[in-house]
């Protein structure tokens, strides 16, 4: 459908608990360290609840997928099972061999001493149980049970209850303290907060393929509140959001198409949910007023109708058209009277010679007679700012150069600040001119990057795939490559070419990236984008010029 319109790889707002589009969020960090915390080997039973549709499947099955080799697991994920079914279950997951006929007991025994021939050879057993909060109490006091498979210092298994709310009241029963007392890691897993929706809304558009920011943040706003900052729910409004933006033919989604899609996804009881504008009575000598005002407003749409040279008189009234010099001729006309934007000077800095494009800023005049779009105004004089030849941006890609159009916290854009135009109050401008604006750090701003990337960058690139720019990335980050990672295919042969693959991207490359992005107060998704890498080049700019 609107893949292809959207520069897309695969659909970036399914429902399903893909790990590979985890957001680490604060608070799914947070959550995923606390299920981390089972394959130390000490806590025998951990419990993560969340609300319905806030992440806690995706969350287990990507960390079910990041345990190492040494670990075997079992996911259970229906709830409704008696005792003796939930022993068979478990059995299955490990693939324990049982007899069809065996009793609760035999099964028991049978686990136990599986359990202890993986202890004897160095593996460990993780069991996640999903959906925790809707299984009967004698399955939950069978729960408590399995936390007794145990030697005298090691537990042989430890189990992680995954559930809603619900699960913390049920283990307050009276009949499960026993449970309840051996729970030793607990966490409850938000929702997302608004700045949090909006890098959500990037990074899964990232993950599937396309590099930026797609929804506008008056519709990122319409979708974190109408949806509560729930994953699920924002995955189905913002597809639809997409699916809306593609029949209207629009490249964005803006807040029309999603307070049109938050509708159409929740239905009618929405409305109360979505950001309106709000209105207030007119009482007495208020309405009169509204009331005159709207009868000679009827009046002067009655003259128009009727004698057009009051269209003229009418809009001089409303609006007087200024003269070049910002005086009036006798006629009342201007000699600007197509003059639609007063843009103020865009940009800064050049990286190559910082103190010209400084100066180049300053001799920088007001716009006259800009284009219409003032988006392109905007690019003309970024580059004009940053001493480029080349004006509009397909002229700057011409040059090897990228026009980046932006959405990203304000805290994220100040350090690039020598290369970033900001829209703010509807106007673009420097962003240094915004350093006494008081600017709340988590602010999104749309913003336009004049950039040039790497040698060898030519998209996203994600852990385990090969890119020419990965060489560059890990020579800046200092991780020096072994050689030792193999990429098996499907039938289980080599796919990797013999001799070293520099453009690898490994995992040990993966850790060095996400401690990068985190230590830069980046979103860290271990992705290599532009993002990523215009912060590498500005730590590289910075110990280029400490050094001379």
């Amino acid at each position: 459908m609107y893949l292809d319109h959207f520069s897309l790889d695969r659909f970036p707002f399914t429902i399903a608990p893909d790990p590979a589009f985890l957001f680490p969020s604060a608070g799914h960090q947070e959550a995923l360290a606390h299920l981390h915390y089972a394959l130390t080997g000490h806590g025998g039973l951990i419990c993560l609840t969340g609300d319905v549709g806030t992440g806690k499947t995706t969350l287990c099955r990507a960390f079910l997928e990041q345990t190492p080799d040494n670990i075997k697991t079992a996911y259970l994920f229906n709830p409704q099972l008696s005792q003796r079914e939930l022993l068979q279950a478990l059995c299955d997951e490990l693939d324990i061999t049982y007899a069809a006929e065996a009793s609760q007991q035999a099964l028991y025994q049978q686990l136990n001493h599986s359990l202890l021939a993986w202890y004897a050879e160095g593996k460990r057993v993780i069991c996640v149980v999903d959906e925790a909060q809707a299984m009967p109490v004698p399955s939950l006091e069978q729960i408590r049970l399995l936390t007794n498979l145990e030697t005298s210092d090691n537990k042989l298994l430890t189990l992680i209850l995954v559930g809603q709310p619900e699960l913390r009241d049920v283990l307050q029963r009276h009949e499960l303290r026993q449970l309840n007392q051996r729970i030793t890691a607990r966490y409850h897993l938000k929702h997302l907060s608004q700045t949090e929706t909006y890098a959500y809304l990037r990074h899964r558009l990232a993950t599937a393929g396309c590099e930026r920011q797609v929804f506008d943040e008056a519709a990122a706003s319409i979708i974190c509140r109408g949806c509560g900052g729930i994953p699920r729910l924002i995955n189905s409004v913002a597809d639809r959001a997409l699916l809306g933006a593609y029949a209207r033919g629009d490249n964005d989604v803006h807040a029309p198409v999603a307070r049109q899609a938050l509708v159409e996804v929740l239905g009618d009881t929405s409305q109360a949910a979505i950001p309106k504008v709000r209105t207030r009575r007119l009482p007495g000598a208020a309405l009169a007023g509204a009331l005159g005002v709207m009868i000679v407003l009827l009046i002067a749409i009655g003259l128009l109708v009727v004698e057009p040279s009051w269209r003229t008189t009418l809009a001089r009234w409303i609006t007087p058209v200024g003269t070049a010099d910002g005086t009036r001729d006798s006629a009342g006309n201007g000699n600007n009277s197509d003059k639609t934007l007063e843009a103020a000077p865009v940009l800064a800095k050049s990286v190559a010679d910082p103190a010209a494009a400084e100066s180049t800023v300053a001799s920088l005049p007001l716009i006259d007679n800009p284009p219409i779009d003032p988006r392109q105004a905007a690019a003309e004089h970024l580059s004009q700012a940053m001493g480029l030849e080349a004006g509009n941006c397909d002229q700057l890609q011409g040059r090897g150069w990228q026009c980046l159009w932006v959405a990203w916290p304000y805290s994220q854009l100040q350090p690039l600040q020598y290369q970033v135009a900001v829209s703010y109050d509807d106007q673009w401008q420097l962003l240094t001119d915004l350093e006494s604006a008081r600017i709340r750090p988590d602010r999104v701003l749309k913003a336009l990057l004049i950039w040039q990337a790497p040698a060898g960058y030519h998209g996203l690139v994600r852990q385990g795939t090969s890119a020419e720019v990965v060489a560059w990335v890990r020579a800046q980050l200092g991780v020096e490559w072994h050689g030792d990672w193999q990429r098996i295919g499907p039938s289980g042969s080599d796919t990797q070419a013999a001799g070293p693959d520099k453009t690898f991207y490994d995992p040990l490359l993966g850790h060095a990236v996400a401690r990068f992005q985190a230590s830069q107060g980046l979103t860290a998704d271990r992705i290599i984008g532009p993002q990523t890498l215009l912060y590498l080049q500005r730590r590289a700019y910075q110990a280029q010029q400490e050094a001379q």
